[in-house]
């Protein structure tokens, strides 16, 4: 019989552009405070970690995060849920230095899930589905890093022709979920590198051009595999990295802009009326 699976300590960035123009428009003073039937989109990322039963402890990244800790509905929700220690973390110039800063903080506490604030839709059943598969392929291979993905016929299952940039691999398309692990020190590298790559996610072809000749050969003639793919990633940034192709498609849906925020807004009020 196996181990039981160690608690994973979950590291979620909410940070934005200060006067980030999505937050404007929707009304707010940052975006992960805009609401969703009802309630900031914060609370449904907290609520869906605190529920997996696969964490530990809950870190909060932001610049200026004074504006999210001192908010009142934030607030209200820290004083009636203190079943998980929730702690709240200046962070830094950009998304990968924040992380980094926060990893220094905890130190050698592995393994550690990173996620965004605004990814309203994820749900218990994601990280814990995404923690598990981790932690069991940890047991034979020993990975720094983790990302997960969705496939396309996954996310125009939850959500038929949205838009979204997809890694086009053997027949398949793949987009991240916004849900990684990181699993060693090395991770800390990983995410400071991620970044750079990360950039190009909106133009799939331009993350491969790192990958060498071969790689991109056989990308633009349709034959590159995932696996492939990660074995060029892992090269370039000399870690050990793997991907968990998780099994809803709703964990890609991230909301940073308006049409993305009408469709989690539709889905979250339909979830609402089913309930009752």
């Amino acid at each position: 019989m196996g181990q039981p699976m160690k608690k994973f300590c979950a590291v979620i960035l909410a940070g934005d552009r200060i006067g980030d123009g999505f937050a404007r428009e929707l009304g707010v003073k940052r975006k992960v405070l805009a609401p969703l039937a009802g309630k900031p989109m914060l609370l449904y990322v907290l609520d869906a970690i605190r529920a997996s039963d696969c964490i530990g402890s809950i870190w909060v990244v932001a610049n200026q995060i004074d504006d999210l800790a001192n908010d009142p509905a934030v607030k209200a929700y820290l004083q009636d849920k203190q079943d998980i220690s929730i702690k709240f973390e200046e962070g830094c110039s950009s998304p990968t230095r924040s992380v980094a800063k926060v990893m220094d903080k905890i130190g050698s506490n592995f393994p550690m899930l990173l996620t965004t604030g605004d990814h309203p839709l994820l749900t218990a059943d994601v990280v814990s589905e995404f923690c598990q598969v981790v932690s069991a392929s940890q047991e034979h291979n020993e990975m720094d890093f983790y990302a997960g993905l969705a496939t396309r016929s996954k996310i125009f299952e939850a959500f038929p022709g949205v838009k979204r940039t997809f890694y086009e691999l053997e027949g398949e398309g793949y987009s991240g979920s916004n849900i990684f692990a990181m699993m060693t020190p090395n991770a800390r590298d990983v995410v400071l590198q991620w970044g750079g790559l990360d950039s190009n996610r909106k133009k799939a072809w331009r993350m491969v051009l790192g990958f060498g000749p071969m790689a991109i050969l056989r990308y633009f003639c349709g034959q590159l595999s995932l696996e492939s793919a990660i074995n060029a990633i892992a090269k370039t940034l000399d870690a050990k990295v793997d991907t968990v192709v998780l099994s809803d498609g709703k964990a890609s849906m991230d909301v940073d802009r308006m049409d993305h925020y009408h469709i989690a807004q539709g889905f979250l009020i339909a979830q609402e009326a089913a309930q009752h």
